[in-house]
């Protein structure tokens, strides 16, 4: 299984020891693309995930099979929005106004 970690922040490096592949976000569309059709698994910093959001949507729709995706915070007590984010998701797809 293919895994890649996508982080700005040297924190993130300690992953090599495990074998993941850890890269500085992509600066063109094109590197992107061809990065998720390589990998199973992407892991990307949540700073990161926050610049790239639409455009990483829009890669993973055009995938047959895209990866799986893990937005891990950047760092310890920075906020996140991922739960806002699914709820609104959830609500939407029930069809449902959300608080």
């Amino acid at each position: 299984m293919s895994v890649v970690a996508v982080a700005e922040t040297p924190l993130f490096e300690a992953l090599r020891l495990i074998g993941v592949n850890v890269l500085k976000p992509p600066s063109e569309t094109g590197n992107l693309l061809e990065l998720l059709a390589k990998c199973k698994v992407l892991v990307v910093e949540g700073s990161v995930y926050r610049k790239m959001r639409g455009e990483l949507e829009q890669m993973l729709e055009k995938l047959a099979e895209p990866p799986l995706l893990v937005v891990a915070p950047s760092k310890v007590g920075e906020e996140t929005e991922r739960f806002e984010e699914i709820s609104r998701r959830v609500y939407a797809a029930l069809g449902v106004t959300g608080r």
